[in-house]
């Protein structure tokens, strides 16, 4: 197994707080990323000068900094675009890793499958509040699907896999990150990425997911059903278009997922 791999992509706006967590917990990766590249999305706050901070202590990290506000899809676009590996993760500035063997765990699986560039691998989600205390797995309460995972994320039955091992390739075959979507601008890309990958589980507990008060997920519940409404109808009406069965089942599909939203928004 070689001692470096994927390039590692952080989108950062204004998450100066948690940055220094989220770039020691790269450190202590027991397999490295070939490089880590920061895209900054125009930052107010100290994140630079926390980044900075780290430039003796990780080698690898390199900083791409946006002139004015773009948002996270172009910023985790920018950095996969100027990655020298053809494999990327990523990792949201206000999170961290949570086990030291999250990227070894899933680089093993992707280089021993059969397809490697056609393969995606993941990891477990801790939940942690503000302050990295531990609020449960995210595995463990919605049940996690493996191998074609398309329709159970389409119908959010089971885990979102997040900040998960993917080959170049694989993203641009599926078009890259949708620059129209503020919010699950990644479940798009994931739905697009399964329909021809294969998901593999590496049984590690991989990122510890921050409850911030301020990151996107807190938009009103409003802004979360019109996105995610927009985005089911964009890939699925891929599908009616070839699909005979699917077409003629369309409606019901609508109405089935709506019932599914509604749930899960009253469980969460």
């Amino acid at each position: 197994m070689p001692s470096m791999s994927a390039s590692l992509i952080i989108p950062n706006r204004n998450n100066a707080p948690f940055l220094s967590q989220c770039l020691e917990s790269v450190m202590r990766q027991t397999l490295p990323f070939q490089e880590v590249i920061l895209v900054d999305d125009a930052s107010t706050d100290d994140s630079l000068e926390v980044v900075q901070s780290f430039a003796g202590r990780l080698p690898s990290l390199r900083v791409l900094s946006l002139p004015e506000r773009k948002g996270v899809s172009v910023a985790r676009d920018a950095g996969i675009r100027a990655a020298s590996s053809m494999f990327i993760s990523t990792l949201d500035s206000d999170d961290f890793f949570w086990s030291e063997r999250k990227h070894e765990a899933e680089w093993r699986l992707v280089q021993s499958s059969r397809d490697p560039e056609m393969t995606a691998a993941f990891s477990d989600i801790r939940r942690v509040d503000r302050a990295g205390g531990d609020l449960g797995s995210v595995g463990a309460k919605k049940g996690i699907r493996e191998g074609r995972v398309f329709w159970s994320l389409l119908f959010l039955s089971g885990m979102i896999p997040r900040d998960f091992l993917f080959s170049r390739e694989a993203y641009f075959k599926a078009g890259g990150y949708d620059k129209g979507f503020e919010i699950y601008e990644d479940w798009d890309l994931k739905l697009r990425i399964a329909g021809f990958c294969r998901f593999l589980y590496s049984r590690e507990t991989g990122v510890a997911y921050r409850d911030n008060p301020a990151g996107l997920s807190r938009a009103p519940l409003k802004n979360h059903y019109m996105s995610m409404s927009a985005i089911l109808r964009k890939n699925t009406t891929a599908l009616a278009l070839h699909t005979k069965t699917f077409a003629r089942c369309y409606g019901t599909l609508r109405i089935l997922w709506f019932l599914r939203f509604k749930i899960a928004a009253l469980v969460e």
